[in-house]
């Protein structure tokens, strides 16, 4: 395997994007589709696949499906980070970072890890 390629998330609108934006994604491709938009962000030295389209049912999280649970990225500035979402309370992670975690607007968990 050469590496990550992208991540791919079914959005239900495209508030997503604006979401992804505050973590330091920018939009680099967007195709119109007669179905849906898809829309090629990068950032934190990845790439994410977002399929707007608001026909999809919610996530299941309560209990979560088997698959992806959360994506985490690395805060270049994790105080100031957490203060753009509004959190004010950390958890520290298996390695003894400090981290934590918001949801999308769909609800998808990130982890931001100092």
């Amino acid at each position: 395997m050469g590496g990550l390629d992208h991540i791919a998330l079914i959005c239900s609108s495209f508030e997503s994007l604006d979401f992804y934006g505050k973590l330091g994604f920018k939009e680099r491709t967007r195709f119109m589709r007669q179905y849906d938009t898809v829309v090629f962000m990068d950032g934190c030295g990845i790439s994410l696949e977002m399929f707007i389209d608001g026909r999809h049912p919610d996530r299941a999280s309560s209990p979560e499906n088997n698959g992806l649970r959360h994506i985490c990225l690395v805060a270049d500035d994790f105080e100031g980070t957490a203060k753009t979402f509004g959190v004010t309370e950390f958890k520290t992670n298996f390695f003894g970072k400090r981290c934590f975690f918001i949801n999308d607007p769909d609800g998808q968990p990130v982890e931001i890890r100092e």
